[in-house]
């Protein structure tokens, strides 16, 4: 599926949520996924690497993973998706910052809507959005294989919370099972928050998910 790609982290805001950015080594192409907060740090690392942010993707709106994202497409000047389920979430997403200890924020406008099995280019990198609500609504994961960006849905050994508003526990387990559990194993998975795993080893050890 085209050229080789790897995943850079930046953790960002109070609630450390991982703000990846998959990027393509021969071409520089990148996509910057939940920006949630440090908008500077993320622009300044970009330029560091000398990456050329296509798309900003939001896999949820929970204000920790998208409070630096209106500000990012500013200093980026690309465009931002994420699922249409989750625009009530993000119209709140900035009154609920100061509870957890970040700044009020400017709400970003999003230039598309992405929806189940959507592919979507962004130069020559190629994704695959696999929507799998619980977590919130409209929760996406973007597939690019090896990597898949899995947001609050699936982490190491545990998944997303189930109790927030339009969250679904049983939802949230049958979407991993039949969307992310049948990828191939050593795909890796790069989680909203904490460190990154494999389809195999969460399989095998997560307890969510047990025989």
């Amino acid at each position: 599926m085209g050229n080789k790609v790897d995943v850079y982290t930046i953790v960002v805001n109070p609630l450390a949520t991982n703000c990846h950015i998959l990027y393509d080594l021969k071409t520089k192409d990148a996509v910057v996924f939940d920006p949630g907060g440090d908008a500077d740090e993320i622009y300044l690392e970009i330029g560091r690497l000398n990456l050329i942010a296509r798309l900003i993707l939001l896999t949820h709106a929970h204000v920790d993973h998208v409070a630096g994202a209106r500000e990012l497409k500013e200093l980026l000047k690309c465009p931002i998706g994420m699922h249409p389920a989750e625009k009530f979430l993000l119209k709140t997403a900035p009154i609920q910052a100061p509870l957890f200890g970040m700044p009020i924020f400017r709400t970003p406008e999003i230039d598309f809507y992405i929806e189940d099995g959507q592919e979507i280019e962004a130069g020559s990198i190629r994704l695959k959005a696999l929507h799998i609500p619980g977590h919130s609504p409209g929760s996406l994961c973007f597939y690019c294989p090896p990597v898949l960006i899995s947001g609050d849905v699936l982490f190491q050994g545990s998944i997303g919370r189930t109790d927030l508003p339009g969250g679904d526990y049983e939802s949230l387990i049958n979407g991993v099972k039949e969307k992310i559990f049948t990828l191939p194993d050593d795909t890796i998975v790069y989680p909203g928050h904490g460190p990154s795993t494999t389809v195999r080893d969460e399989k095998l050890y997560n307890p969510f998910f047990g025989e």
